[in-house]
């Protein structure tokens, strides 16, 4: 696709700089010609979670860009990146020229990775809806406990739900990544 692109108008972004932040209007995506970058999201809480990890000769931001909507996560260099920017212009002049199967080929894979990021969003939902009641319980039952064990309770009970998100952490993500490549494999 970069070989379409009339101009290649390289952009350098350095390690831990934010490349793309979800939520922001999405009017172009990247060629990956060198470097190293993460795709995550931030639950209600601001704690991020991992999509993917992603690098040379890859595309990132390219669904806000097909389907017209805001960045549906952000995106940050682990390692000092040259991208190549390619604009919805770019794109569509691509898309355009390109055999109607294709063009419908890449609307199913961006409607299937769209609805796997969806659930990589609920499964963190669902661990910290999970953290929060272990939290409210925790409250709860400290308030029915004479003061002076109070504070010890709590101490004893923070490690464990602490315990219980990384325990829940380490053996969805290989879940995740298995829907994640049946979904593509479909």
């Amino acid at each position: 696709m970069a070989r379409n692109i009339k101009v290649l108008n390289r952009q350098y972004y350095p390690a831990d700089s934010v490349i793309m932040k979800e939520g922001d209007i999405g009017d172009k995506a990247f060629f990956i010609e060198d470097g190293l970058v993460e795709v995550f999201k931030q639950d209600a809480h601001g704690d991020e979670f991992i999509i993917a990890r992603v690098g040379t000769n890859s595309i990132i931001g390219e669904m806000s860009v097909i389907k017209r909507e805001i960045r549906s996560a952000s995106v940050r260099a682990l390692k000092d990146c040259v991208l190549v920017p390619i604009t919805v212009e770019d794109f569509n002049r691509v898309l355009n020229t390109s055999d109607k199967a294709f063009r419908a080929l890449i609307e199913i894979l961006v409607d299937r990775l769209d609805k796997a990021n969806q659930k990589l969003s609920q499964q963190a939902f669902d661990i910290d809806t999970l953290e929060e009641t272990a939290q409210t319980a925790m409250n709860h039952m400290s308030r029915m406990l004479k003061s002076d064990q109070q504070a010890d309770f709590q101490n004893e009970f923070k490690p464990i739900i602490r315990s219980l998100r990384h325990t829940v952490d380490k053996y969805t993500e290989p879940t995740i990544k298995e829907e994640n490549a049946a979904s593509v494999n479909q």
